[in-house]
């Protein structure tokens, strides 16, 4: 686990490489092999990243969905094939209050 104090200096080498140190490498989890995601941040840090942090870090990003996404899918697509009806058939050319909540309360909405 990472605390604060945890700080060592890296220096880049002849050839433009950077060691890990092994207590770096040690709390971050990574080893031989270990593939590693960088970027630089809006400070201008270098920041490297296991795969599984940047995946955490978008997914925290993502909506939470709740309740039955099928079934908030299936209802949206139902509304399309209401208003598509409506539409051909001419009824809805003009919509007005009274179209709108008919269907509407078609929608269970």
């Amino acid at each position: 686990m990472w605390h604060m104090g945890d700080f060592v200096t890296l220096r880049i080498g002849p050839k433009n490489r950077i060691v890990l140190p092994a207590s770096l490498r040690d709390q971050a989890e990574v080893g031989i092999g270990s593939e590693l995601v960088g970027h630089v941040d809006e400070r201008g840090r270098i920041v490297l990243e296991t795969p599984d942090s940047v995946r955490a870090r978008v997914w925290d990003f993502a909506p939470q969905v709740s309740g039955d996404s099928m079934a908030d899918i299936a209802a949206a697509r139902s509304g399309d094939v209401l208003l598509d009806r409506h539409l051909r058939e001419g009824s809805a050319k003009t919509p007005t209050a009274g179209a709108a909540s008919s269907l509407l309360s078609e929608l269970g909405l």
